[in-house]
């Protein structure tokens, strides 16, 4: 894993370690998970905590386990655009079982009991609900990614044979994968436009692409104060060329090659 997937490069986070790191953050960016081993033997190494990004992630298993089995914590969320979701919301999966009261603090106010708050929190609570949605999603996960690998089997076979569109490798075959996205980079020079040409193209036929994850973090207003000394040259080439293509359980195989078609066309025009 590692550029080819978008994940974190475990020789950038070993040369960015310092006295004051007290922890790793890792993405397991649209699924993919990030590079394991290397990061687990680094905060080892280190004495540092494993954290995990893990809100594409739900249902990614690795060698057979569970994604959330990896590091110290893992973050997954439950948003509606999720594979599995309960509405909104999200879920902690940690090693530490003394952490436990402490997040139960923070997602109820701090409360101790009617009376006592001993700590700053907020409302992070599920309701009944998303609990029932929950509930009601998670029995048909598999089913949901099983239509998501035929969908991708399609875009890939399509797609392949169109100059400039560029979908991550094959993962290999001790990963589970969720197919709960279907990204691509669109090389300008072969393809004929970028990706923000072919966003814009696709809108018009009622394709709803999108341009994930673009711009960078750091390109915001709030961060661009924050001293980066790192170029981010993989980042930011694929913040410009990255579009991720429609994927969902109610979308028919015939849209599918429709979507194909529409994108081939405009490499078509483009190039002629």
């Amino acid at each position: 894993m590692g550029a080819d997937y978008y994940t974190l490069d475990p020789a950038k986070v070993e040369a960015a370690i310092t006295p004051w790191t007290t922890a790793i953050l890792a993405v397991h960016v649209f699924g993919y998970p990030a590079n394991l081993n290397a990061l687990a033997d680094i905060a080892k190494r280190h004495n540092l905590k494993l954290i995990y990004d893990a809100a594409h992630a739900f249902g990614v298993k690795v060698s057979g386990k569970p994604i959330g089995h990896f590091g110290d914590m893992s973050m997954f969320s439950f948003h509606a655009t999720k594979i599995y979701h309960s509405l909104e919301g999200g879920l902690l999966n940690f090693k530490n079982s003394g952490l436990k009261k402490i997040f139960d603090y923070l997602k109820n106010f701090g409360f101790e009991n009617e009376f006592e708050v001993v700590m700053p929190g907020t409302n992070a609570k599920m309701n009944e609900m998303q609990a029932l949605m929950g509930s009601l999603v998670l029995k048909h996960l598999d089913e949901i990614m099983d239509k998501g690998r035929k969908i991708e089997m399609i875009y890939r076979d399509r797609l392949n044979a169109i100059p400039g569109i560029n979908l991550p490798p094959q993962l290999p075959h001790e990963i589970l994968y969720n197919y709960a996205y279907v990204p691509v980079e669109v090389d300008q020079k072969e393809f004929g436009m970028n990706s923000a040409e072919l966003y814009e193209a696709l809108k018009k036929y009622n394709i709803f692409s999108r341009r994930y994850f673009y711009p960078l973090v750091t390109e915001y207003a709030c961060y661009k104060n924050v001293s980066i000394t790192d170029p981010l040259t993989i980042a930011r080439k694929v913040s410009s060329r990255i579009l991720s293509l429609p994927t969902y359980y109610d979308l028919t195989f015939d849209e599918v090659n429709k979507i194909c078609d529409i994108i081939s066309s405009c490499h078509d025009i483009r190039t002629k």
